[in-house]
């Protein structure tokens, strides 16, 4: 896999680093498929994802049982419709899958705890001790999934192919053992299988048409552990529409898109005003080196902040497979003073790392 390294930026303004420190964009605001995490403020290092209702059982009883009160530092995430095996799904519905499908197949719950903290400053020093537990949970799912990208088939018609081509080397064998060129043979045919599965699996993520994830969250507090002492804190939405269409027609080998995505996102903490980010991407790609984006961002009701909107054009030129040159410029949202930073941003990506590779066993 490859690791990004290094990053080099050269601001071109004064005030371009200051305004992107902590900078909020289109991608921070996309639907999460672990909302309990993004709530909770957490990257947990594990996540527990069972793949069935027995480890999913044995899983939850054995953290509940672990320690008095709730299991600390712990997370889940579940996928109900994976838990169990379905014989009946094919490939065809599974890439062309009506709204309840899609629903059923992609509906999530995540479910994270992390300890209640409480801060003791004195004048020497300043301390945090804790005195309880916050629960976050959350789910996801995605309404609509578009539509299949039309690269994929001929990829999987030669996958269909080579998979006969390895039931032909296994009969041949059977047939001739003494042979030594067979099972170098069936080995080959067994990494060009891997390879395609791989790369069906890259192009099934790159859906076209219509697109439409909700996420929604609520993070409780727990005071002593007590369930009776709960408070309720945090709670989100998600609505992450999209639309994404190839602008080359029939032509498989163009890899040209327009990419539109729309996010709406609101907070509510106890005792403040309900945080709105409103906005939008538009994203053309006319091949698979250049991408040309400009998106916009509407805040209302932040505490520290004006209401005030953040605009920015963003290009992305991709030199080699690891180095990409991007420039990014436009306006931050506004300051508590009033004013609106300027971003102004030019670099350099750069890779490290070797690609991975995928030995058939």
């Amino acid at each position: 896999m490859r690791q990004p390294a290094l990053l080099l930026a050269a601001a071109l303004a004064s005030q371009a680093v200051a305004a992107t420190a902590q900078t909020i964009t289109i991608d921070d605001l996309r639907a999460p498929t672990s909302p309990a995490f993004v709530l909770l403020d957490v990257t947990p290092s594990s996540v527990e994802r069972p793949e069935n209702p027995k480890s999913f059982a044995v899983n939850v009883i054995n953290k509940l049982t672990s320690r008095s009160g709730f299991p600390q530092n712990y997370a889940l995430e579940v996928a109900p419709y994976w838990l169990m095996s379905h014989p009946d799904l094919t490939f065809e519905r599974y890439q062309n899958p009506g709204i309840g499908q899609s629903i059923a197949q992609t509906l999530s719950f995540s479910i994270a705890t992390t300890p209640l903290q409480v801060a003791t400053t004195t004048a020497a020093s300043s301390t945090s001790t804790s005195v309880g537990t916050r629960l976050g949970a959350g789910v996801s799912v995605n309404v609509w999934n578009g539509q299949p990208n039309p690269k994929i088939e001929p990829l999987i018609n030669d996958l269909v192919k080579i998979d006969s081509d390895i039931a032909d080397d296994v009969i041949s064998e059977q047939e001739r053992p003494d042979d030594r060129t067979a099972p170098i043979k069936t080995a080959a045919d067994k990494a060009r299988a891997t390879d395609t599965a791989l790369q069906i699996q890259q192009i099934d993520a790159q859906r076209l048409g219509f697109l439409l994830t909700i996420a929604a969250g609520q993070v409780w507090n727990y005071p002593g552990d007590v369930v009776e002492t709960a408070q309720t804190d945090r709670r989100g939405i998600w609505v992450t529409p999209a639309y994404r269409f190839r602008v080359c027609g029939d032509d498989l080998s163009c890899d040209a898109f327009v990419d539109a995505i729309g996010v709406v996102r609101a907070l509510h903490d106890p005792g403040k005003t309900m945080m709105w980010d409103v906005g939008g991407r538009f994203l053309w790609q006319p091949n698979k080196e250049l991408s040309v984006s400009v998106e916009t961002l509407r805040r209302h009701g932040a505490a520290s902040t004006p209401d005030s909107s953040r605009t920015v054009g963003m290009l992305e030129y991709r030199m080699t497979a690891d180095t990409s040159l991007y420039a990014t410029f436009g306006q931050d949202f506004a300051k508590a003073v009033g004013n609106q930073p300027l971003v102004s941003l030019m670099g350099v990506n750069v890779g490290f790392g070797n690609k991975a590779t995928v030995r058939a066993q």
